[in-house]
């Protein structure tokens, strides 16, 4: 993976005004990589996405295996990972993608899953996954927007 400095942000919303702008000039990066294997086979998805993003941003949409095997690979600066779930991290992770932190910044609440912060709402299964990789030395925060300051998932869980 060479030099490359690897953001990773879980947000279900994927691509949105939000992390198009703030994020990106955060992360000073105008690559994104999706990271999720229903959008990666979607045809549809994957069409909205690209309409959405700006034309200066690169935009890849792997499965969980092609973005392992294609971030080992992988020599620029920097890239923004984006995936919908916790489970997405945890198996790149698995992969040897050597994550350092996390941020989480948008799951939306639906039935089985109860409110972790704000517009945060985890099922158990989720939060088993954000400690496992916190178990594995990968910071965890919930930081929503770049300006404000993050909140690490142990304050949340005391």
């Amino acid at each position: 993976m060479g030099k490359t400095k690897i953001f990773s942000r879980i947000d279900d919303r994927l691509i949105h005004g939000q992390v198009m702008t703030a994020w990106l000039q955060a992360y000073r990066t105008s690559h994104i990589i999706i990271v999720d294997d229903v959008v990666a086979e979607d045809e549809y998805l994957k069409t909205l996405i690209f309409m959405v993003a700006p034309i200066n941003v690169k935009i890849d949409i792997l499965t969980v295996n092609a973005a392992a095997e294609y971030l080992h690979s992988l020599e620029t600066d920097s890239v923004l990972l984006l995936a919908k779930t916790p489970k997405t991290f945890f198996l790149l992770e698995n992969h040897g993608i050597g994550l350092e932190e996390i941020i989480v910044g948008g799951i939306s609440a639906k039935q089985g899953r109860k409110q972790l912060y704000k517009n945060i709402f985890v099922t158990d299964e989720e939060l088993d996954y954000l400690k496992k990789m916190r178990e594995l030395e990968i910071t965890i925060k919930i930081q929503i927007v770049p300006d404000e300051r993050g909140i690490s998932l142990e304050t949340l869980l005391k």
